[in-house]
């Protein structure tokens, strides 16, 4: 089972940089919504990324799965902590879930 992101989760680059997350789904983990599936490319990224060239990371440039197959909001798939994705230098994005925060899991 994969743990469900939310606004709470940080994702990051292997560089350093993290993802400004936004969710207006109405299902939530201890309060924060939680992130869909389809929302992470358009998420903008923090300044903090520190890739040499090409970098910064600054974009997420590939999205090859992640999205839970059952657990919806709104007809939407949630994002899963399992996400493969990948930003714009092709850093890998990978997602930690925040400590001492509930937990939701899905397939």
């Amino acid at each position: 089972m994969a743990v469900v992101t939310d606004t709470a989760t940080t994702l990051r680059c292997d560089h350093g940089g993290t993802i400004l997350t936004r969710s207006s789904a109405k299902l939530t983990i201890s309060t924060a919504p939680v992130l869909l599936f389809p929302d992470l490319p358009g998420f903008t990224w923090n300044p903090g990324c520190t890739a040499p060239n090409p970098g910064p990371c600054a974009s997420t440039a590939a999205v090859v799965s992640g999205a839970a197959a059952r657990l919806t909001s709104n007809g939407v798939p949630v994002l899963l902590s399992t996400l493969v994705a990948t930003s714009n230098t092709p850093s890998p994005i990978t997602a930690e879930p925040a400590p001492n925060h509930g937990t939701l899991t899905a397939v």
